[in-house]
This record gives structure tokens, sequence and C-alpha cells, in this order.
């Protein structure tokens, strides 16, 4: 049986339209869940993060996916070796109302498919496959309030097939089928409500959800032949789950106060859901009781709140980058941290900068 993986919160943060992602790769991280027709810009932080991004320590990465064109419905198809994409945007109502939607499919799985039909060995070679899918909903309520939903779903499979397996587990007199699945995917939501109250002060309410799955699940069909030509029989099952799951709430202010001064203020909510891990194994024989075996580690439950501000003056002399983090966290007790953030920029001359 293939090893098993556990969720854990990364070190780095990646948010898709305010909302963290928790694995971003396909193919062994080779091909990024981002495709390049739904991302509007990105944003990089490799020190110096604002104060509004707590408790990160590598590197902040902010992906703002594109509104939807709200005068005509464009579109474009491809097929490559790995995966092929179906691209869609335009409006719903003209000027109002508009969409994207992205969806792109593996086409690995379709290859190793045809390889394996023609293979006389019983060993196969895994099929692996991959998809994404994004959508998002841009709405103008006025002049004054937009409304934008972003969807993303993605999901990657791994099966490997042995049939016929002699001398299963050292054994001469065994024989067996064996099918080891392994599915890991991200789920995402985000709600974003924007109003503008005059042209230096916009507030920003998000609600969001993410979550990232995974599960391995592993079937033998054994059949064992006794030396008296009895033939025994069984069909074994096991299964691995792990779970995060983060309900987020989040208010935003910017305030530009001129051209050289910045405040950005708010507050975050996060509840996260874990689900370490829960294991099922099943074994059934026609000559024997059906045996079962349950075992779940406990599941946690915490909420973390953050109160922030963060100040930025710009000149050709000076970029000062000040914020402070205030940071509560239950689960069962109460923490709480003051974080402070300090950046500077220097500018000597026209050619040197020196950071801090």
């Amino acid at each position: 049986m293939t090893g098993v993986q556990t969720c854990a919160l990364p070190i780095y943060l990646i948010l898709v339209d305010d909302i963290p992602v928790y694995y971003i790769g396909h193919l062994g991280s080779f091909i990024s869940i981002f495709d390049l027709n739904s991302i509007n810009k990105v944003k990089l932080y490799k020190s110096g993060f604002p104060a509004k991004y707590s408790g990160f320590l590598s590197s902040i990465l902010d992906v703002r996916l594109k509104d939807g064109n709200q005068k005509k419905i464009e579109g474009e198809f491809s097929i490559g070796i790995v995966s092929s994409k179906l691209s869609l945007n335009g409006p719903i109502i003209k000027d109002k109302l508009s969409f994207v939607l992205t969806i792109r499919e593996c086409n690995l799985s379709f290859i190793e498919a045809i390889y394996n039909r023609f293979q006389k060995n019983n060993y196969k070679i895994p099929t692996y496959n991959f998809y994404d899918f994004n959508s998002k909903i841009n709405y103008n309520l006025s002049k004054f309030d937009k409304i934008d939903i972003s969807l993303y779903k993605g999901q990657d499979r791994n099966v490997l097939k042995i049939n016929d397996f002699d001398g299963f587990m050292y054994f001469s007199n065994v024989k067996a089928d064996e099918t080891i699945n392994n599915s890991w995917g991200n789920n995402l939501v985000s709600a974003r409500w924007t109003h503008i109250f005059s042209s230096s002060l916009f507030q920003k309410i998000i609600i969001g959800y993410t979550s990232f799955k995974y599960k391995n699940t592993v079937e033998e069909k054994i059949k064992l032949v006794e030396f008296d030509s009895t033939t025994i029989s069984s069909i074994n099952n096991l299964e691995y789950n792990s779970q995060i799951q983060d309900v987020i709430a989040k208010l935003d202010y910017d305030y530009q106060l001129n051209s050289n001064n910045k405040i950005n203020f708010g507050l975050n909510f996060v509840s996260h859901f874990y689900k370490p891990a829960s294991i099922s194994a099943m074994s059934t024989s026609k000559s024997a009781n059906q045996l079962t075996y349950k075992f779940e580690q406990k599941r946690q439950n915490t909420q973390e709140m953050n109160l922030y501000v963060d100040y930025n003056f710009y000149s050709n002399i000076i970029n000062a980058f000040v914020g402070l983090n205030y940071n509560l966290y239950y689960n069962q007790n109460f923490w709480q941290q003051i974080q402070p953030h300090i950046a500077l920029v220097l500018f000597p001359t026209k050619k040197v900068s020196i950071n801090l």
C-alpha cells in the first residue's frame, strides 16, 4: 500500500480572491492549479509581509481572478499532450452581470488506458488524472457597489491495478487482485462585496469556504488454495481520509490619505475544522465472519481572529511599511499575541536600494 498523506497548515499562504487554498500543484507539483486565462493579477510577498497576513513565515502569494467581459462573449479551446482546456467569459446582462468559466482535464489517463489495454503483463502502469474547474460571476449593483462570487474545484486521482498477482505476500498458493486508489483536491468559494465610500475610502466584505481532502483506498480480492484443493476467498477493503476545512469572514478598509500615505485596517475571522486521520478496514469471507475495524483521530475545531492596521508611506527617498496585528486564538483555551510588522526601503541613489 502506498504511503498516506496528512493535512497540515503550511508556513506559506496562497490566496485566491482573498480565500486560502492549501494545495496548488498537479502531477507532483509540475503543473499549477492556476490557469493563465483565469488570472487577472498576482502579487508575491517574499518578505516584509503586511500585518493583515498573520501567522505565516515563508512567503505569500495573492492571486486575483479576472472578471468577465461585460461587452461580448469570448472563448478558447485547446488540446495539449498533458491536458485539454475550455475557457469562456462574457456578459449575462450587458454592462451589469458577467461570468468567467474555465475547465481543464488531464489527457494522460487516456494514454495510460490504451497502454494498459495492450499490456500483457499483469502489472499495469498507474492511471493518473486531474481536473480544474474555475468560475466567477461579477455583478455591478451600482456605481459604488460590486459583488463577485468565485468558485474553484480541483482533484487529482491515481489508480493502480494489479491482476492475478501470483505469490501474494510471498505465499505461492495465494492469488490476488489489488486496486489502490489515491485522490486529493481542493474546494473553494469566495463571495465579496466591494463598496466605494469616496475616491479615497474603500470597503470590502468577504465570506468564504476552503477545504483540502486526501483519500486513500485499497481493495484486495484474495484466493487461497489449500493443499486439499480447497479454495478460500476473501475481500479486504481499507480506507484512509484526512481533511482541512475553513470558514472565513473578513472586513477590510483601504484609506488613501494622499499620494504618499495609505492606511489599511480590518478584521479577519477563521474557523478551522481538522480531521487528522480516519481509518476503516473490512474483511469479508464465505468461510469466516466479517471483520471490521475503525479508527478516527479526534477532530479539532479552532477559531482565530485578527485585528490589523497597516500604514504605508511612499517617497523618493524612503518607503516605509508599518503594521500591527492582534491575534486571538481559541482551542479549549484562549491565546493572544501582538505581532508588529516593519519594513523600510531606502534609496540612497537612483540605482541603489537598501531593504530592512
